[in-house]
């Protein structure tokens, strides 16, 4: 018999790798390339079929000296692309995916792949935006093509979040309905959305499918519901999904999180505690764990654990680079530079720059930087630092602190309530009592000047600010009841209320919801925390909600009283009464979440006899 001729060899060989008999495939195809190695075909064939059979290496080298051979086979080059990927080379593979587009139309289903192969190796890259690029060219050349719209789905989720991500959510999930990934996502984006009823029924739709497949239903997807049934104010049945989830697995960190949160919410802190421990026993770098543990330590008042605890939050969010390094009590300040920077909200820089007098005391330098409305009312501070804008470039210094690890670099294990610790500048203050003067037009008695604020700063793109919004926001018609008050002296209520939302509110008001006069505004003067502290200055009393003018008003020594929501912020401890933080502040809690009725009725009873009291 006579030997194959080289044509017969080659159709076996293919005829092998076509019917998957790869290691036929791959005999052939290497006894043809020690008869000609220079053949371009029958490397691409080898290099594929070695590929196929996991012979990786060995395939990309075959494929390399292909495309070397014959550069313009564009399918070589896409499965360079697929194989440089594999291997980790994503720069490599990069490369090969931008050969082969640069060979191909402007259209077509290679080009998208192409696209894909880019976009695939420009993640491992790193460069997510470059990628959600590739990816999206790609879906607009093949819109029926999932592979692509999922791939743009997640990058935006991770590049803008689950809720800017919802419309190509819901794209990819109109070409694989049953993703339990993106239907996840969907549920969260919905979740963050303010729609916890159609989160719900995502993450439903995800047991449901599970169950279809007569698998266990994924953890995520019960803590989604869980996520939504809380929303929906459905305490037990938002627990119970936790325990489902901690039956099957009973040391899951996100389950003892979360059932964590809900025993805080129903105010069993001893569950809470036991729940937060729990997990950060099993799992010590969980850092979300470890931060809800501080957050309720700090609550009941165990400060000196929670604010060693509370240095978790830097897990969470990356801090700012700074010049010098970090200090958290841990060396001497002496002669040393030291920058402290405000790392939260308006309120949280108010409420801490009080340790600052402190830390001149150890013989630093300090710079602060704060946002630029807070600059010229902290330069008040007694210790005369330099104030700067958050903006500005970082300074050069020694060594870099927030402000929110004073309390745990200077070993303070209660709260401080020295007030007043800031100062309204003269000048200003002068201006605003002859603009109020003006207004009221008095004759021997002028009235009791009272400053309202019934809403929390505006950031819509928080979800997590927009929910404490929900729950700590007064519609300001619900406060109708102090302006009915008697009193010997009139009342003045004034607006010392920011945000364009909260403000339609005051121009709405008509007399059938608010008894005339109507608050004042004043809101087109109040350009910075220094026009407000002047005007928070010549009032009688403030009345707000848990918002940064409630430690403003503390903070001057004012008294003001809070309206505080039942699940309030750690800051203001438990019950109703004096805050440990500001000697002048009064807390009015909630009796049940949502009861802001109740508190109006209190606060106006109390009204009424402070009001007597200035008489």
């Amino acid at each position: 018999m006579s030997a194959p001729t080289t044509p017969h060899l080659y159709r076996q060989a293919l005829d092998h790798h076509k019917a998957g008999r790869l290691e036929d495939a791959l005999a052939l195809y290497q006894r043809l390339l020690a008869e000609n190695p220079a053949d371009g075909e029958w490397l691409a064939q080898a290099g594929l079929a070695a590929c196929q059979a996991g012979q990786t290496a060995q395939g990309c080298a075959w494929l390399e000296r292909a495309v070397k051979l014959a550069p313009d086979q564009i399918g070589v080059w896409l499965n360079l692309a697929t194989v440089r990927y594999a291997l980790g080379q994503g720069a490599a593979s990069l490369a090969a995916a931008d050969q082969a587009l640069a060979r191909l139309p402007g259209t077509g289903a290679e080009r998208a792949t192409a696209l894909g192969a880019r976009g695939r190796a420009l993640i491992a890259l790193g460069r997510l935006d470059a990628a959600l690029a590739a990816y999206e060219q790609a879906a607009t050349l093949e819109p029926g093509q999932p592979d692509y719209a999922r791939a743009v789905a997640l990058l935006q989720v991770q590049r803008q979040g689950p809720e800017a991500a919802l419309p190509a959510l819901e794209r990819a999930l109109a070409l694989v309905p049953e993703d339990p990934v993106l239907q996840q996502y969907r549920g969260l984006a919905l979740l963050d959305g303010d729609q916890p009823e159609a989160a719900l029924a995502a993450f439903r739709r995800i047991e449901q499918a599970s169950a279809n497949g007569a698998s266990t239903p994924p953890a995520d997807a019960l803590l989604g519901q869980g996520l939504a049934l809380a929303a929906l104010g459905q305490t037990d049945p938002a627990r119970a999904c936790c325990d489902r989830v901690l039956a099957a697995q009973p040391h899951h960190p996100g389950a003892l999180n979360n059932r964590g949160l809900l025993s805080q919410r129903a105010e069993d802190y001893p569950a809470a505690l036991a729940d937060f421990r729990e997990a950060v026993a099993h799992h010590p770098q969980f850092a979300e764990a470890w931060f809800n543990l501080a957050l309720l330590e700090l609550r009941l008042g165990d400060y000196e654990a929670g604010w060693a605890h509370y240095e978790w939050r830097w897990r969470r969010r990356p801090a700012p680079v700074l010049p010098g390094r970090p200090w958290r009590g841990d060396f001497s300040l002496a002669g040393k530079t030291l920058v402290l920077y405000a790392e939260q909200g308006y309120g949280d820089t108010l409420q801490f720059c009080r340790y600052l007098p402190q830390v001149v005391a150890l013989g630093a330098r300090v710079i602060l930087r704060v946002p630029g409305p807070l600059v010229p009312l902290l330069r008040s501070l007694p210790g005369a630092p330099l104030v700067q804008g958050d903006d500005a470039p970082p300074p050069p210094g020694d060594a870099h602190c927030p402000l929110l690890s004073l309390p745990l670099a200077l070993g303070r294990t209660r709260p401080e309530g020295g007030a007043p610790y800031l100062a309204p500048d003269p000048e200003l203050s002068r201006s605003w009592a002859a603009r109020l003067a003006t207004s009221e037009k008095t004759g021997a008695e002028r009235p009791l000047r009272i400053g309202l604020v019934w809403a929390g700063g505006e950031r819509p793109q928080q979800p997590e600010a927009r929910s404490i919004n929900r729950r700590r926001n007064v519609p300001l018609a619900l406060l109708a009841p102090l302006a009915q008050v008697p009193s010997p002296r009139p009342l003045h209520f004034i607006s010392l209320q920011k945000g364009e939302a909260a403000l339609a509110q005051l121009a709405q008001l008509d007399e059938a919801s608010w008894p005339a006069p109507r608050p004042e505004d004043f809101s087109a003067f109040l350009t910075d925390f220094a026009q407000s502290a002047a005007l928070v200055a010549q009032l009688d009393l403030v009345i707000t909600v848990d918002t940064a003018v409630a430690h403003l008003a503390g903070a001057l020594g004012r008294p003001v009283w809070i309206f505080n929501r039942r699940d309030h912020c750690w800051r203001w401890g438990e019950g109703e009464g004096p805050s440990p933080w500001y000697p002048t502040a009064r807390l009015f809690r909630q009796s049940a979440p949502g009861d802001w009725p109740g508190v109006v009725a209190r606060v106006a009873t109390a009204l009424e006899q402070w009001s007597r009291d200035q008489a």
